[in-house]
């Protein structure tokens, strides 16, 4: 359409702009198929990533875990408002600059205090146990924990022949971002990142 020809909408109705968008997507689809255009619906779980079902655009199907049922060891609220599709590893490090580990009893070992993930001098991953970890700043690929909640331990389906035990914990870095961080199998990863 040519510019000016529409009032955008401040408050009041729309000037066509969803139905256009709709139109848009059911063509995407109509070219790539039905599941090529997907929406998320909220679903009961226990962390974020349980939480998320995809759904094909335009069709009105049923979640398969109902949200609105008692979720015991779920998350607290907020939820993040990114969850990646593959949770990048870290490495979470205490004051002393050891990594934080989990025991068998999912207790942490220390208070987190540096989360470090990948750069591109450092694309191995995480180096774990480096000395001379500042605690006014941080250095490339790290940022010093301000604050901290949790530890939530969570262990599921311990009567089965694979149990999921972890640890989620919510921090606040020193450059702003809250991070969702899960540990499981000795493996620290970022499960989501809050605005």
């Amino acid at each position: 359409m040519p510019a000016g020809a529409e009032q955008p909408r401040l408050w009041g109705a729309s000037s066509g702009e969803d139905q256009r968008a709709h139109r848009a997507l059911g063509r995407v689809q109509g070219l790539l198929g039905g599941d090529a255009v997907l929406h998320v619906r909220l679903q009961g779980g226990r962390d974020a990533v349980d939480r998320v079902h995809l759904v094909p655009f335009g069709e009105d199907v049923a979640t398969p875990r109902d949200p609105e049922r008692p979720w015991p060891g779920a998350r607290p609220s907020p939820a993040p408002a990114v969850v990646p599709g593959v949770p990048p590893d870290v490495a979470v490090l205490d004051a002393a600059a050891r990594p934080v580990v989990v025991d068998a009893r999912l207790a942490m070992s220390g208070e987190p205090a540096v989360v470090r993930w990948p750069t591109s001098e450092d694309p191995d991953g995480p180096r774990e146990g480096r000395t001379g970890v500042r605690t006014d700043g941080a250095g490339p690929g790290e940022a010093v924990v301000v604050d901290w909640a949790g530890p939530w331990p969570l262990a599921e389906r311990w009567w089965g022949p694979a149990p999921r035990r972890r640890v989620h914990l919510q921090v606040l870095l020193d450059d702003g971002r809250g991070l969702l961080l899960a540990s499981a199998q000795g493996r620290w990863t970022v499960e989501g990142v809050y605005d």
